[in-house]
């Protein structure tokens, strides 16, 4: 009865060779350590008595208990006391005990639980959920509305209606990031504006489509596009920066006819 990790039963009884805790006595008792005959059961109940007498209130968690303890303790000195029944009868002797050693592992299941339970409740008395909000993070220039997650998520939904390519020994990029910085610098100074999906579509592979999204995040950092996302889940707008695009121009007519 008595398991590790479990608290003890608040009885502490003295009786012909022993003095413990009462689960303990029972333990001792099932493994045979302890010889049930010479175990006075009416010495054991008084003793109990005297403890609820003396506590300031009823523990009905130890009085449970010792009820439970008490029954099982009861019924090994009757095995022991009275002479073996016939065998049919002993076979139906069998599936009571059976029935009373399930509810006994049963109840000692739950106490394990309750000691868990208990024990969680004391680590939890010691943390505190943070009430005060999270500190604002303001997002670095260039992303007005949209922010890197944003990107990544729209670029994982291109990169999920396309197939990777077969693995080969040497792969070489045949679209490289520069290029791509070269024709969204071109269509900006054509159109003004251009969609980051539109950037995207254009793309034929899996590596053009990774080498778009590395270019957008270069220009954002390097404060030479802005990245506009009016409404959750809408369309993510690609602007140039003021006065950023000018520095592009005598360059872009020849990178984008790389």
């Amino acid at each position: 009865m008595a398991l590790p990790g479990m608290q003890h039963h608040p009885l502490v009884v003295e009786v012909a060779g022993f003095a413990g805790p009462l689960d303990v006595l029972l333990h001792l008792c099932e493994r045979q350590q302890l010889d049930i005959t010479a175990v006075s059961l009416v010495r054991i109940t008084g003793q109990f008595l005297e403890y609820l007498r003396a506590a300031e209130a009823i523990d009905h968690w130890a009085l449970a208990d010792f009820v439970a303890i008490g029954a099982r303790l009861l019924e090994m000195k009757s095995r022991a006391l009275l002479p073996a029944p016939p065998e049919h009868a002993a076979e139906d002797e069998e599936g009571e005990s059976g029935d009373l050693v399930a509810m006994l592992r049963e109840y000692q299941r739950f106490q394990q639980l309750a000691a868990y339970l208990r024990e969680r409740e004391e680590q939890d008395a010691h943390a505190f959920a943070r009430a005060a909000p999270p500190p604002a993070v303001p997002l670095p220039p260039g992303l007005d509305g949209a922010t890197p997650e944003v990107l990544l998520a729209a670029l994982r939904r291109v990169l999920a209606r396309t197939t990777p390519p077969a693995p080969e020994p040497y792969h070489r990029p045949r679209v490289t990031v520069r290029q791509k910085i070269a024709e969204i610098l071109f269509e900006l100074r054509v159109s003004g504006r251009t969609l980051f999906s539109r950037v995207l579509a254009r793309c034929r592979t899996r590596d053009e489509a990774i080498a778009a999204f590395f270019a957008v995040l270069e220009l954002i950092r390097t404060s030479r596009l802005i990245a506009e996302q009016r409404e959750r889940y809408g369309e993510i707008v690609l602007l140039p920066a003021p006065a950023a695009l000018e520095a592009e121009l005598p360059g872009v007519e020849q990178a984008s006819g790389v």
